[in-house]
C-alpha cells in the first residue's frame, strides 16, 4: 500500500511542477501543450487506453484542480489556457471507453473553480437556476 501512495505522490508532484513550469513561461500555449498535455494525452488520459490502470486516471481526476489552484494562486488561469488545460478531461468525457471515466472526467469539467477561471466548455457548470437542479446528496459509491 506504502508503494501506491508513494507513486499517486510522485503523479501529484509531476503535475504540480508541470504547472508551475507552464506559469513561469506565461502558460504560453507551446509549452502547455508540449509539456503536459502531449505527454498525459498519449499515457494516462488517453480516453481510448484501457492498459492505464483507472486509479491513475480517478488520481489525476482528483488532483488537476487542486494543483492548477496552488499553483496559480489569486490570479487564476487565463481563459484561453483553463479550455486548454480541459481537453482531455473533455475528450475523455466524449470518447472514454469505460462509463466511470467519463463520470470522473464530467465532474472534473463541471467544477466552480473552472467558472471563475472563464472556462465556458459544453461541459462547464451552469448556475443551479439555470438549470434548475440542486446540489445532489451523496449516494454512495458508484459502480
Amino acid at each position: 500500500m506504502l508503494r501506491i501512495d508513494k507513486f499517486l505522490l510522485l503523479v501529484r508532484r509531476y503535475l504540480a511542477v508541470g504547472f508551475r513550469y507552464c506559469k513561469v513561461m506565461k502558460w504560453r500555449e507551446d509549452v502547455v501543450e508540449n509539456l503536459l498535455l502531449k505527454t498525459l494525452e498519449q499515457t494516462a488520459l488517453d480516453p481510448g487506453n484501457q492498459k492505464m490502470p483507472s486509479g491513475i486516471r480517478f488520481q489525476l481526476a482528483d488532483i488537476w484542480l487542486d494543483e492548477l489552484e496552488k499553483v496559480t494562486g489569486e490570479d487564476g488561469v487565463p481563459v484561453v489556457t483553463a479550455t486548454l488545460l480541459m481537453r482531455p478531461w473533455e475528450a475523455m468525457v466524449r470518447q472514454g471507453v469505460q462509463n466511470l471515466w467519463r463520470k470522473k472526467a464530467r465532474k472534473v469539467l463541471a467544477d466552480e473553480r473552472l467558472r471563475e477561471w472563464g472556462y465556458e466548455g459544453e461541459f462547464a457548470a451552469k448556475d443551479s437556476a439555470e438549470k434548475g437542479e440542486e446540489e445532489e446528496e451523496w449516494g454512495g459509491f458508484e459502480d
